[in-house]
């Protein structure tokens, strides 16, 4: 599974540096380049829609649907002929993708109980790993095409080395473990936030700084940098983890996010900047999906919504990014993105006041 991570992790970072080339390649602008990543999240929407409706699939099954789903996708990116390809292979990896996450999350959370902070984390460490491979390979083979089909190589690899998952299906979790629909859309709002943030960086980062005077290569190199501060902040949380509740340990990374996206305005600053905004985002995913499965223990329907939702962050903000983009300047790049991490931090907090235990009165 750890495996598996970073392949998905390397595919998804992919995008980013390789936008230049497919602006090049396929003759489309800012918004319409960024049209990629809405159609892999879209797809990612799309499958987790179908995992969450599908009950009667074993983990088995459904992992070795995804990784062909996953070639599939990536070959197709990597070869395609025209943008129209681009774009219906992006969206079939993307299925894939969303399968493949949301799966391998609720195994672990519902597998390591209260070490299921710390064990996300882990997971997600595995993610950025993978990610931080995807740029620097754009940057060594200068192209987005070889690194694709790596990608699908290291899914079916990753696939071959699982020989323990489940074989059968999980009970279905009882109507009455239903959590609250405020509590649903305080993590729908949390995560989606978040995912946009990530994504928006990991799409845009080269262009903002390419736009600052950094050299191509090493632009797609900082962004490898970026998603490898993502790796550290969240092997650096696995210690936090056993010591820190999940709100607080979101809350206080999301904040220090935030400065690092204030920096990011400042073109000399800007490398280290996003390199220190990446360190300060990597526990934000892992840990608000323990957090969740310690609100809505194995409810499968709301743990579907909250990962479509996820995903409609990476839908939306890189679009809005690139619209922005062509009608503005790169320099809204860092703007933007901090404006809906601050937002994200705001939800955070409110739900982390949701959720708290009352205060018993005094006598």
């Amino acid at each position: 599974m750890l495996v598996l991570a970073a392949a998905v992790g390397l595919l998804l970072s992919l995008y980013g540096p390789a936008i230049p080339e497919l602006r090049e390649a396929f003759g489309v602008g800012g918004g319409g380049s960024a049209l990629v990543l809405s159609a892999h999240f879209g797809g990612a929407m799309t499958g987790i829609g179908w995992w969450g409706l599908q009950r009667g699939l074993a983990a088995r099954t459904w992992l070795a649907v995804a990784v062909l789903l996953l070639v599939a996708g990536a070959t197709g990116v990597a070869l395609a002929p025209a943008w129209a390809v681009v774009l219906v292979a992006a969206f079939g990896l993307g299925v894939g993708f969303g399968v493949v996450v949301v799966e391998i999350n609720v195994l672990f959370a519902d597998g390591f109980g209260e070490r299921a902070t710390a064990m996300l984390n882990l997971l997600g460490a595995c993610f950025g790993a993978g990610a931080v491979l995807g740029p620097l390979a754009v940057a060594a083979t200068g192209g987005y095409r070889v690194p694709f089909g790596a990608g699908a190589l290291l899914a079916v690899v990753a696939l071959a080395l699982a020989r323990d998952l489940p074989a059968t299906t999980r009970p279905a979790a009882p109507a009455e473990g239903r959590p609250p629909v405020a509590v649903v859309a305080g993590f729908v709002a949390l995560c989606a936030l978040y995912v946009g943030v990530e994504s928006g960086i990991g799409g845009w980062e080269t262009t903002s700084l390419r736009a600052g005077g950094t050299g191509a290569a090493a632009a797609a190199s900082w962004t490898a940098g970026y998603w490898a501060a993502l790796t550290a902040g969240r092997l650096l949380a696995i210690p936090l983890a056993l010591r820190m509740t999940a709100p607080a340990l979101a809350a206080g990374s999301l904040a220090l996010a935030a400065a690092g996206l204030a920096l990011a305005h400042v073109p000399v600053l800007a490398p280290a900047a996003y390199t220190l905004t990446g360190l300060a985002l990597g526990p934000v995913f892992p840990t608000a999906l323990a957090w969740l499965a310690q609100a809505a223990p194995g409810a499968r329907g709301s743990t579907a919504t909250v990962f479509a939702a996820a995903n409609l962050g990476g839908v939306v903000l890189p679009v809005v990014i690139g619209r922005l983009v062509d009608v503005g300047s790169p320099a809204v790049i860092p703007t933007t993105v901090l404006g809906v991490a601050l937002a994200c931090l705001a939800a955070t907090l409110a739900l982390r006041a949701r959720l708290a235990p009352p205060v018993p009165e005094r006598p």
